[in-house]
């Protein structure tokens, strides 16, 4: 840069009057330079946005349904039909599970991924399950009734949340940081990058992902917080505190962090779980100012029985998680 404007300015005796109109030269070129440079180094989406501080939101508990106890759970989604998919992480033991609707006497599917993948976030589209990968770059979509996953796209970094926005015919995808990636609906290219704020703060460790009536919930990992975004600005609108919804103490020993969050779309139900819960819990919820409406649904008291596994056993008894078991993902 300083031989650039040397040359245009000082260089070879230039006289006064060349001089005179050198500079104006200058100027403009050193700011044609800096604006290509910002414009080179922003990422999509990434211009700041002022975020006011969000409410607290107040939440209840209207339904509980056993899950089988072993699914490190990862995605989460609810189909037009009542029927539940999930996907399991951990190396060797990654696998997409189907649960029928509610009510149901059929026994949880189980359906294994191959043993290098860590299976993460999940969404549905077109009648088949989108799953990506922690660390391999893969993202598989296992077709309804196929008898397994194929890889349909590769990615850079990290794979955590993923839901499909139906209003943008696009993927969101989270990461671990604190961008949301919009990704092409054809071929799982980036397409844009939407930074998360709470009020001024950047929120990393974005996780599972739902979208709802134009916003996306979020996990974030390690925490009892539930946040709502909005897609546009990526500021955080509403915290859920989900600590008291099943405190540690009252957990099974193996069960670990808040993670899982979908919508049934016949009643716009919201949902959520965690790692090795064995249970998930209906949520009705409201911002700060609103009346509590009648329940969605009635309240009831969570099933007696834990589900068979996919084999048909009784889940294993709950023991404490041996040492070294934890993921350095959760």
């Amino acid at each position: 840069m300083y031989r650039f404007v040397n040359s245009l300015c000082l260089g070879h005796s230039l006289p006064a009057s060349g001089l005179a109109g050198a500079l104006p030269r200058a100027a403009l070129a050193l700011a044609v330079l800096a604006a290509g440079s910002a414009a080179a180094t922003e990422p999509p989406g990434a211009r700041e946005e002022t975020c006011a501080e969000p409410p607290q939101g107040r939440w209840r508990i209207v339904g509980q349904r056993r899950l089988p106890a072993e699914i490190y759970l990862q995605g989460f989604e609810i189909d037009a039909a009542g029927h539940w998919w999930l996907s399991g992480g951990r190396y060797g033991e990654s696998a997409l599970w189907t649960l029928s609707p509610q009510g149901s006497p059929r026994r949880p599917r189980r359906q294994a991924l191959p043993e290098h993948i860590f299976a993460e976030g999940l969404s549905r589209r077109d009648g088949a399950s989108w799953i990506l990968s922690w660390r391999a770059g893969e993202l598989r979509r296992w077709a309804d009734g196929a008898p397994a996953a194929e890889v349909v796209a590769r990615y850079a970094g990290q794979g955590w949340g993923l839901a499909w926005v139906p209003e943008r015919e696009a993927f969101v995808m989270s990461n671990g940081g604190s961008q949301l990636q919009w990704r092409a609906a054809a071929d799982f290219a980036l397409q844009a990058q939407t930074p998360v704020r709470r009020g001024r703060v950047p929120v990393p460790w974005l996780n599972e992902l739902e979208w709802q009536a134009g916003a996306l919930w979020a996990n974030v990992w390690r925490s009892d917080e539930l946040l709502r975004i909005d897609p546009d600005s990526g500021c955080v609108t509403l915290v859920l505190d989900l600590a008291g919804l099943w405190p540690p103490g009252e957990r099974p020993r193996r069960a670990e962090v808040l993670n899982g969050v979908a919508v049934d779309p016949r009643d716009d139900q919201l949902w959520v779980s965690g790692k090795l819960w064995g249970r998930a819990f209906a949520l009705d919820w409201q911002a700060p100012g609103q009346e509590w409406q009648p329940p969605m649904r009635d309240e009831q008291p969570p099933d007696q029985e834990e589900p068979p596994t996919a084999e048909g056993q009784p889940a294993a008894q709950d023991q404490p998680a041996a040492l070294g078991q934890e993921s350095p993902r959760q």
